[in-house]
């Protein structure tokens, strides 16, 4: 009966580890659908976050090219100041231009009042016209590339700086000429 007994608990003891084995050995890793699952939702999260960063970038780009700009426009109508000129209804594009940055070009575009353009050779985002008016003030036009692609708080962005950036009393968005105008300029 010992015996029995005995060779009762052995089988009983192998059999459990034999249990165990077969344990260990299905849960060794993940099965495929996991793995699967896992990257289906890495692919949703990242389809969700990748244009939203490059969005950020583009804007990033257009808000900095456009005060780099508009600051040389500042620099270039200090400087003609300086050189003692006066801000009038006289003053135009093609008389600041003489004080931008070698790189701006005047181009074929002209505004409606029939002022030039100018535009930095380095870059196809933005054509800015200037303007002087009678109250030592400038208007100042600001041609915007791709504008229909731009998002709606991207122009109001851009009209924000360069208000700050030239310290202008207004600023406002003409769809159906793809500019930015800004009226009043105090340099």
């Amino acid at each position: 009966m010992q015996n029995t007994n005995k060779t009762q608990s052995v089988a009983a003891v192998n059999t459990a580890k034999a249990a165990k084995k077969t344990k260990k050995g299905m849960r060794s890793g993940f099965t495929l659908i996991e793995i699967i699952f896992v990257a289906v939702i890495i692919a949703v999260l990242a389809g969700l976050i990748i244009p939203k960063v490059l969005s950020n970038a583009r804007t990033s780009e257009y808000l900095s090219t456009l005060q780099e700009n508009v600051k040389s426009l500042r620099n270039a109508v200090n400087q003609f100041k300086f050189d003692g000129g006066k801000i009038s209804s006289t003053v135009l594009t093609d008389d600041i231009l003489t004080y931008m940055p070698s790189t701006f070009a005047l181009t074929d575009n002209k505004t409606d009042r029939g002022v030039n353009y100018m535009k930095d050779s380095n870059d196809d985002l933005f054509e800015i016209a200037f303007e002087g008016t009678d109250n030592g003030t400038a208007d100042v036009t600001i041609s915007v590339a791709n504008y229909d692609e731009l998002a709606q708080n991207l122009k109001s962005k851009l009209i924000a700086k360069a208000k700050k950036t030239l310290n202008c009393d207004d600023g406002a968005q003409d769809d159906n000429s793809k500019t930015l105008k800004l009226t009043s300029c105090h340099f």
